[in-house]
């Protein structure tokens, strides 16, 4: 017999991704039961990656109501060596930044492995051009009860 979570109400997630918002209305809540969902990067088009630019770009916009996990992989597609930029909710790329660099004609390499965030936006940039490759998904978990985070996030739906 399947039945909802001690406290679990109707809860509404505050998505900012525009095309969650065009597509799918169903999304807009959480579906009973369901304490985890797995989505793409907030700004990605497709399932094609992101070329990146020596301008930074938002990536990803992370839930206002719950936790997402961000799980990054670039891949350099110049012979020669290039930096891939990260920052934490700072566009100009001075403050909680990260840095990789990524070998010449190399696989894809992981740069992010799934560090949780909440409300805030993920920017990138690569040191040339038309050379960096970024890939991704989130992994979101949303809370036991809607408006406690002491209740924690995610796991499983049994009590």
């Amino acid at each position: 017999m399947s039945r909802e979570p001690r406290g679990r109400s109707e809860y509404k997630e505050i998505l900012p991704s525009k095309q969650f918002k065009e597509q799918i209305t169903a999304i807009e809540s959480t579906p009973r039961g369901v304490l985890h969902a797995r989505f793409p990067l907030s700004e990605a088009t497709g399932s094609t990656p992101t070329l990146l630019t020596t301008t930074a770009a938002c990536i990803h916009q992370t839930s206002l109501t719950a936790f997402d996990e961000v799980y990054l992989w670039a891949t350099n597609v110049n012979a020669s060596d290039r930096v891939l930029t990260c920052s934490l909710g700072d566009s100009s790329m001075a403050t909680n930044t990260f840095i990789v660099t990524l070998s010449g004609q190399e696989g894809l390499t992981l740069v992010y492995p799934g560090v949780p965030h909440q409300n805030i936006k993920v920017f990138a940039k690569a040191s040339a051009n038309s050379s960096v490759n970024l890939f991704g998904y989130v992994m979101r978990h949303y809370p036991f009860m809607e408006g406690n985070t002491n209740t924690g996030y995610g796991g499983s739906a049994d009590d």
